[in-house]
């Protein structure tokens, strides 16, 4: 059952779905982020003080309420993405012909 490359493929295509979901969770998060960035001018990041208090009282989005993802963490995702995306292709290329017909393709 180990050595079974069906289940081999399902568990990489699993395995890379997870994958896509992480990444795509950090960069929707950035780009939020970045839409609202478009009108900085009513952006607050941080609480230590330093904009103005009105600023302070209601701004459009105060950047302490998200979850702002660090550029190692986003880089390990995608690179982990990209692994994922390669053990499946190689996993899918040892599923014998007559089995892959029945199997989604790899994306």
């Amino acid at each position: 059952m180990a050595d079974d490359p069906i289940r081999k493929y399902l568990n990489a295509q699993d395995q890379y779905h997870e994958a896509t979901k992480k990444v795509e969770v950090m960069v929707g998060d950035l780009t939020e982020i970045a839409i609202h960035l478009r009108n900085w001018r009513t952006v607050v990041i941080g609480s230590c003080g330093g904009f103005p208090m009105d600023m302070m009282r209601a701004p459009d989005l105060d950047v302490r309420d998200h979850n702002w993802p660090q550029p190692q963490p986003l880089r390990q995702a995608m690179i982990d993405w990209h692994h994922a995306k390669r053990d499946m292709q190689n996993a899918w290329r040892q599923v014998p012909e007559k089995d892959q017909r029945g199997l989604r393709s790899p994306e």
